[in-house]
């Protein structure tokens, strides 16, 4: 009889409860729970989907401090607000239970293996700061882990346009800010094609706060790259109006990146080289040659001369290159022991090897192994395609049958 005097609360009253008290109450609840009481009322939805409630909730929950800087980019007008706010909503959910992350994000049940990984990524070692390789589909994933883990070091792989990449801004902008110790990045599209240049990659590291070792990519000049590398693979443009390799500051490497150590450059089929100076001379960690030549679609006895003409051109004042790498070469194999022979009589000495994509007998490998030790006293090896070689044939190929204008 006395039930009549009891006041239950309303859904009004909950929406007029104070902020700091739904909050309280909010985070008694998983991420999914949120999501579900977003959908309650509009205080509710205001609140939950604010980017400052997650902000907090990684701060209170779990200790995970942003770096200003990054925070106030994250929620600036560059950032689209709703991948700030997936992105922190993905952190929390990782931290309340990876597997469920895992499928969230992948749509893919997570199975632990024998050594604890995972059956498809093997993206776990990052708790431990351990290095990890991120490939382009898993930006989304690794974008939310390098919120809260810093890896001791980052390896990035780009088979494709990196301006069609989705996801590319936010990935990006957080990786700049995890202060990593060692960043690998491999844009093997743009180092296979003549006339795209990663400044979209580029931008992002302005304020950079990792540190960049190592790099494959194509620019139009290297002060876009930063100081720290100490491996750079660079393939050099076509311009497409003035019909020359465009120089990208190959006199000023050294000053450039202080700590320079290997240094690989891969030029096309007939592209010029006169104009260019000669590399730096550079001696890797194990005190060999640090430098490598790549040349790609030799099929003809005329490459024969311009390759000898390129690696001659190009050679460091001491000569030597450390491995000459020839890329999709239909040279047969009378053709690849002259191209050895030739370069050998220009003064030019490969120290530490031959890598050569095309295919060969056992007998015909055998014959170039030969003339090669007995020429520059270095091995030799064939691969059937560009993929040993860390590189897609199919994207060198396609590439230079769409570029009309390049000279075939």
């Amino acid at each position: 009889m006395y039930m009549s005097n009891i006041c239950l609360p309303t859904m009004k009253g909950f929406a007029e409860l104070p902020a700091v008290v739904l909050e309280l109450v909010f985070s008694h609840l998983t991420v999914f729970e949120l999501l579900e009481a977003a959908k309650v009322c509009t205080t509710w939805r205001a609140l939950i989907n604010h980017t400052r409630f997650w902000f907090k909730r990684l701060h209170h929950q779990w200790g995970i401090q942003i770096h200003p800087d990054l925070k106030s980019k994250l929620i600036g007008s560059q950032v689209n607000q709703s991948d700030t706010l997936s992105l922190l909503q993905d952190a929390c959910l990782y931290r309340e239970d990876y597997s469920i992350m895992y499928y969230h994000l992948t749509g893919l049940t997570y199975e632990d293996c024998e050594d604890g990984t995972a059956d498809k990524f093997d993206w776990r070692c990052i708790e431990n700061d351990e290095s990890c390789e991120i490939e382009e589909e898993e930006f989304i994933l690794f974008s939310a882990l390098l919120i809260i883990y810093k890896p001791s070091k980052i390896t990035i792989r780009l088979k494709s346009d990196p301006e069609s990449i989705r996801n590319k801004g936010i990935f990006w902008l957080v990786l700049s800010y995890n202060s990593c110790e060692e960043v690998e990045i491999e844009d093997l599209y743009s180092f296979g094609n003549l006339f795209n240049s990663t400044y979209m990659i580029m931008e992002q590291f302005n304020d950079i706060k990792c540190r960049v070792i190592q790099m494959w990519t194509a620019v139009n000049t290297i002060e876009v790259l930063p100081t720290t590398i100490e491996d750079l693979r660079l393939s050099l443009l076509w311009h497409p109006t003035t019909h020359k390799t465009v120089d990208p500051g190959i006199a000023h490497l050294t000053q450039r990146f202080p700590k320079l150590r290997n240094l690989g450059i891969h030029l096309k089929l007939k592209m010029e080289t006169e104009h260019l100076p000669h590399l730096p001379d550079l001696t890797n960690q194990l005190g060999l040659a640090g430098n490598d030549l790549y040349l790609s679609d030799l099929s003809e006895n005329d490459h024969i001369q311009w390759a000898v003409n390129t690696a001659k051109t190009l050679q460091p004042p001491s000569g030597r290159y450390g491995y000459l790498c020839l890329l999709s070469c239909s040279l047969h194999i009378e053709q690849l022991c002259e191209l050895v022979l030739q370069l050998a009589a220009a003064g030019v000495t490969i120290f530490s090897g031959v890598y050569i994509s095309t295919s060969l007998g056992l007998l015909e490998h055998n014959k170039l192994r030969t003339v090669t030790l007995r020429t520059f006293n270095c091995c030799i090896r064939i691969y059937a395609n560009d993929t040993c070689l860390k590189l897609n044939e199919s994207i060198w190929t396609k590439t230079l049958r769409e570029r009309t204008g390049f000279p075939i």
